[in-house]
């Protein structure tokens, strides 16, 4: 099996949300961590905070990883048409092409309405959100499960990697269902916000076997 490659971006310099991002990133890697002391094959090629959350350096991270399987995952803001850090966009229409055979997922607001519309018909998968959506900051306990549904896609197709990415995107909007009855009614209806932005584009028949194992060693 070829070697996943993953390439995590996160804002931790945002005044509101940088604690969250980091959060987010932290939980993910000690997770990759895990499954890679575990014999899955993934490398994680970089973690690019705040100072270099820029496309003249992702460019550069992307370019090396091109004919590779990749899975790059951001947390930051975003708009219909850019992923956005330190208000500058670092994915956005003239280097999106450069994820057209990678696997994106991103918590970024708003950003699956046009930037992930640019992977229909493409052999990459963008899972992202296509309205504004609120990350539960208000205390510990949503926090945690606002954590844990922005990472649950990655978390589900990586461990269950012979179920297809549509598989993967349906395991997610139940995992939404299953953590909304459990919250306060003004947390549950902020997550009930996010689950309906949420939306898939690309290649949703592949599984995370398949998407690793076709390209040539």
């Amino acid at each position: 099996m070829q070697i996943l490659k993953i390439i995590i971006a996160f804002d931790d310099q945002d005044d509101v949300l940088g604690d969250y991002f980091t959060a987010c990133k932290v939980d993910i890697v000690g997770f990759l961590e895990e499954q890679q002391a575990g014999g899955f094959p993934l490398e994680i090629v970089d973690i690019i905070d705040s100072q270099h959350c820029h496309s003249a350096y992702i460019d550069q991270k992307l370019e090396a990883c091109q004919n590779q399987p990749l899975l790059f995952i951001a947390y930051s803001h975003g708009l219909h048409h850019a992923l956005r850090c330190n208000s500058v966009s670092y994915i956005h229409s003239d280097n999106v092409h450069l994820l057209f055979n990678a696997c994106l997922h991103t918590n970024a607001c708003s950003s699956a309405k046009v930037l992930g519309s640019t992977f229909i018909e493409k052999e990459g998968i963008f899972i992202g959100f296509d309205e504004p959506v609120d990350a539960l900051i208000g205390d510990n306990e949503a926090k945690r499960v606002s954590i844990n549904c922005d990472n649950y896609g990655i978390k589900y197709s990586i461990m269950m990697r012979d179920r297809t990415i549509l598989e993967t995107y349906q395991a997610m909007i139940n995992y939404y269902d299953e953590k909304i009855v459990k919250l306060d009614f003004f947390n549950a209806q902020l997550l009930s916000n996010t689950k309906e932005a949420l939306k898939i584009y690309g290649n949703g028949g592949i599984t995370m076997n398949q998407f690793i194992n076709q390209f040539q060693m």
